[in-house]
């Protein structure tokens, strides 16, 4: 476990990625619909438009995602070296 290697599951990190890309709504210049709570829909879409822009990179928009406690129960943020893995 974490504990032991001081690592995080690599297929979990790979999964909270894949989800938060997801939540982006557009690959390779195609968009595509996603479903979830208005709310959640519009957070995400706000912090992906402010990706592009150049607002924030990808660490600091993962750790933002991650820190959502009415999305995850807990602030995620808060699990070492979460952030880090998932943004890389």
């Amino acid at each position: 476990g974490q504990k032991a290697k001081g690592t995080l599951p690599a297929r979990l990190t790979f999964a909270l990625a894949a989800l938060i890309a997801f939540y982006r709504g557009e690959r390779n210049g195609e968009t595509y619909p996603v479903q979830d709570d208005a709310h959640w829909l519009e957070r995400y879409q706000q912090l992906w438009s402010q990706h592009r822009d150049r607002v924030i990179g990808t660490q600091e928009l993962v750790a933002i995602v991650l820190a959502e406690k009415d999305h995850w129960e807990q602030d995620l943020t808060q699990v070492p070296g979460l952030v880090e893995q998932v943004a890389n």
